[in-house]
């Protein structure tokens, strides 16, 4: 009952997760950026058109094009941060497990000062000294959130790198980066992919708090033009004069991150 359990809620997340990525892909199509419509400033929802059905915002701009149009942001920008933060953390565990003393030391002492700092609020500083924009994002989640799994990793590069077969390897002669590559890395794969599932939702939120903070990409800025933790930044500052801003946004974030955790494999390496 329990492994039929955790398969319907893992292909519940990856349906999550398709669905959310079908509407950053097709969705702009569908809709035009939102843009400003003085005349309709903070108009409760128009079921009447597409355009209108979740309402419109401060100045008029369109709640639903918004979402859309944050989800092709959210959805980039956590896809980026994700797979850079888990390249980085994969390529700096093996060489903890694998490398000489010397490297195995700097490393481990880089991911400890690294671990000292809360992520988000690494995040928030250095993306206050940056230009705000996607690339801006994207490099301060990546540098903030490579150490976890990097330490997570390298314990389990270690145990591996331990066993007999990859000892074997090496008595016969085989370089690091073969047995790294042959040897370790395989067996980690299962364990890589959680922290890539998790890294994702993770990036969303992240991504989320630093544009409700201010300090991500400006709004109505190409090529996304919207962002979710924008959307509910405004939503919160107008929570009685236009309750129906806070919730949509607020909603996409939590499904998102809820559906990446239950994608995520429920066995690791």
């Amino acid at each position: 009952m329990t492994t039929q359990h955790n398969s319907w809620s893992r292909w519940l997340g990856l349906g999550g997760l398709l669905v959310t990525g079908l509407l950053a892909l097709v969705g702009p199509m569908v809709l035009v950026p939102p843009a400003i419509d003085l005349g309709r400033d903070l108009a409760g929802p128009d079921p009447r058109t597409l355009v209108g059905l979740l309402g419109f915002g401060e100045g008029g701009t369109s709640v639903l094009a918004s979402l859309v149009w944050g989800a092709r942001g959210a959805v980039g920008m956590g896809a980026a941060v994700s797979v850079s933060s888990t390249m980085v953390s994969v390529v700096v565990a093996l060489a903890m497990a694998l490398g000489p003393p010397g490297l195995r030391l700097l490393l481990g002492r880089l991911v400890d000062v690294m671990l000292t700092f809360p992520s988000l609020l690494l995040a928030a500083a250095l993306s206050a000294v940056l230009q705000p924009g996607a690339a801006s994002v994207v490099l301060v989640l990546v540098v903030s959130s490579w150490a976890q799994p990097a330490r997570v990793l390298s314990g389990l590069a270690a145990a591996v790198g331990a066993r007999d077969h990859v000892a074997a390897a090496v008595a016969l002669g085989a370089s690091p980066w073969r047995v790294a590559r042959v040897h370790v890395l395989p067996l980690l794969w299962p364990t890589v992919l959680l922290q890539l599932s998790q890294g994702f939702g993770g990036a969303i939120v992240a991504e989320a708090s630093l544009s409700f903070l201010g300090l991500s990409q400006r709004p109505l800025d190409p090529p996304f033009y919207a962002s979710w933790g924008t959307m509910l930044d405004d939503g919160v500052a107008l929570l009685l004069a236009a309750p129906h801003l806070w919730w949509p946004p607020a909603l996409c974030v939590f499904v998102v991150a809820a559906c990446a955790q239950l994608a995520a494999p429920t066995r690791a390496g």
